[in-house]
């Protein structure tokens, strides 16, 4: 993923008296833009990519968006997937509660990845477990309860595929400034523009509209992080900058346009501009947007990322 882009310093430009309050949405935005290339809300959504829900669909649609992920019995899992497997006990046990049952699922690669977790009560004699699917290929698992012979030492098997599913956000194991998913990418597609946008105008023309007075803490952005769902993180990105890099430069607001049409889940501004970045759902999709924005604009790529982000440079 590309870093945000930066207009040349202009040492004569007045200082602006909102670089530090400004620090928490932006630095927010930033950030994310660094991170993750994330799904938002429009028209278009490449294939096995779903949209995100709205909350206003109908019982059976809002399942779905919700357990599209999950998948159960002896079907087929997928990678980075969850995977459900469902025991009946024998009620020996007075109150279910009370008792207590394991599954040991162990990967394609062998004991040394297995995992052990609990099985959940879900009324009658029914009994769950779930576990993340992280291999693709021949799972097994064994269950062992000692209070309820009918869930003790049962055992199955399922097979894993591979999936457009992202999987879990977590730290980059090579760099503490970056956020990676288990599928390791995100994609963006860059549009840039051949005219500059001075980084020292957009702050001041952001201290002129008075922008810095609406800041707000991005509560929704941390949660979504939290929640590791591409589609609701994508929301909640935005970038401060943008009223007043579009209030300099109007005819940027066509790009944007351009990139959303185009099928980008969304497009947000890098850093003060000029410079749009639009996300992607994989390759083929940033692929897919990259060839219909270049009828139009002489230079688009694609780019896969986490990259390091801001960071302190020092010389010798």
């Amino acid at each position: 993923m590309p870093p945000a882009t930066a207009s040349p310093a202009d040492p004569a430009a007045p200082e602006s008296r909102s670089r530090v309050s400004i620090g928490v949405g932006v630095v927010a935005a930033l950030a994310a833009v660094l991170i993750l290339a994330l799904n938002g809300r429009h028209g278009h959504f490449p294939p096995k990519i779903h949209p995100p829900s709205s909350g206003g669909g109908t019982i059976t649609e809002e399942a779905a968006t919700a357990t599209r992920f999950l998948t159960t019995g002896s079907g087929t899992a997928h990678k980075f997937g969850t995977h459900e497997i469902v025991l009946t006990g024998n009620g020996s046990v007075a109150n279910p509660f009370d008792t207590v049952a394991t599954v040991l699922f162990t990967p394609p690669s062998g004991p040394g990845g297995a995992k052990t977790v609990d099985a959940f009560y879900d009324g009658g004699n029914t009994w769950r477990a779930r576990v993340y699917v992280t291999e693709t290929g021949a799972w097994t698992w064994r269950s062992a309860s000692p209070t309820d012979p009918g869930l003790d030492n049962k055992t199955g098997h399922f097979s894993a595929q591979t999936s457009s599913f992202r999987g879990l956000l977590k730290l980059h194991p090579g760099n503490a400034r970056a956020w990676i998913t288990d599928n390791g990418q995100w994609w963006w597609v860059v549009v840039p523009n051949g005219s500059g946008l001075s980084t020292a105008s957009v702050y001041a023309e952001y201290d002129r509209l008075g922008l810095g007075e609406t800041l707000r803490v991005p509560d929704g952005l941390f949660a979504a992080l939290a929640e590791a769902f591409p589609e609701r993180l994508a929301i909640e990105l935005h970038n401060d900058l943008e009223p007043a890099s579009l209030d300099l430069r109007p005819d940027l607001a066509r790009t944007k346009r351009d990139i959303v049409e185009a099928g980008a889940y969304a497009a947000l501004l890098s850093g003060s501009g000029p410079t749009w970045l639009g996300l992607a759902g994989d390759a083929d999709h940033a692929r897919d947007i990259a060839g219909l924005l270049g009828e139009t604009y002489p230079v688009v790529l694609c780019a896969p990322g986490p990259v390091a982000g801001a960071h302190v440079v020092t010389y010798a």
